[in-house]
C-alpha cells in the first residue's frame, strides 16, 4: 500500500458520536468492497441521510467515486434502493455529468466538512496572484539576509489572534500560509481603524515594515487586506482573543 493520511472521524463535521459508534460497529464486519454494500451496511447499522451526506462531503467514499459531486449523487441513489427494498448492486455511474468541483471548490469543501484540506494549504491557490502583487511567502520573509525595517507585504491564513493584557492595546495576529507561521503586530491605532478587515476576514494581506531580533521576524502592520478565497473568510476559523 502506498503511504496515506488517515484522518479520524471527529474530524467529519455533521457526523455525531452516536453516529461514529454506529459506523465503527458496521466496520466491525470487515471491509467495504463497494459503494453500494457500504451504504447498505452504514444504513443498516442507523446512519441516515444526513451522516452520509456528512461523510461524502469529508471524501470518505472517494476510493469508489472520486468527483465528490457524483459520489454525493451516487450514495444518494444507493440509499432510496435500500429504503424501497431495491437490490444491492455495484455503483452505476451518474446518469447526468455533473461539473467537477475546480481545485479551490475542493479546498473550500474540505474546510467546510472537516476544517481542513489534506490537499495542499489554501494559500496555494492565490499565490501566483499575490506574488505578481509583491507579497512574499513567509520562507522569504524569514530567509537569512532579510533586514529590520523592511518595507514588505505578506499574507496568510488567521490562525489566531491575540490581545495580551499585558499588551498595552497591541494586538497579534498570526498567518500562516504554504511556508510557515508569521506574527503581525498591530498597535492600537492601527487595530481600532482596521477592526472590521482584521476581524471579519479568514485570509488577510499586510503591509508594514518587518520586525528582526535574535532570529525572531515578525511584521509590525501598517495596513490590511481582506481576501477573498471563494468565501473562505467564512470557513477557515482562527482561535480568536486567548
Amino acid at each position: 500500500l502506498s503511504p496515506a493520511v488517515r484522518m479520524g472521524l471527529r474530524y467529519v463535521r455533521g457526523l455525531s458520536t452516536r453516529a461514529r459508534e454506529r459506523l465503527r460497529r458496521a466496520r466491525e464486519g470487515g471491509r467495504f468492497h463497494s459503494l453500494a454494500e457500504a451504504v447498505a451496511r452504514l444504513s443498516r447499522a442507523g446512519l441516515g441521510e444526513t451522516e452520509l451526506r456528512a461523510l461524502v462531503a469529508a471524501g470518505a467514499f472517494g476510493s469508489w467515486v472520486p468527483e465528490r459531486r457524483e459520489a454525493l449523487w451516487a450514495v444518494l441513489g444507493e440509499l432510496r434502493l435500500q429504503r424501497t427494498g431495491g437490490p444491492l448492486a455495484p455503483p452505476a455511474p451518474a446518469p447526468v455529468r455533473l461539473p467537477t468541483m475546480s481545485a479551490v471548490e475542493g479546498t473550500l469543501a474540505d474546510h467546510r466538512a472537516t476544517g481542513f484540506t489534506l490537499h495542499g494549504h489554501p494559500m496555494r491557490h492565490l499565490r501566483e496572484w499575490l506574488a505578481e502583487r509583491g507579497v512574499e511567502t513567509v520562507g522569504e520573509l524569514k530567509a537569512p539576509g532579510r533586514r529590520a525595517g523592511e518595507r514588505v507585504r505578506a499574507a496568510g491564513v488567521v490562525i489566531v489572534r491575540q490581545r495580551p493584557q499585558t499588551a498595552k492595546g497591541f494586538v497579534f495576529v498570526g498567518l500562516e500560509d504554504e511556508t510557515g507561521r508569521l506574527d503581525v503586530i498591530v498597535n492600537p491605532k492601527l487595530h481600532a481603524t482596521e477592526r472590521d478587515i482584521i476581524d471579519g476576514s479568514g485570509l488577510l494581506a499586510v503591509a508594514g515594515r518587518l520586525g528582526v531580533e535574535d532570529g525572531v521576524v515578525n511584521v509590525k502592520a501598517e495596513r490590511f487586506y481582506p481576501l477573498r478565497l471563494e468565501d473562505a473568510g467564512s470557513i477557515v476559523s482562527s482561535h480568536d482573543y486567548h
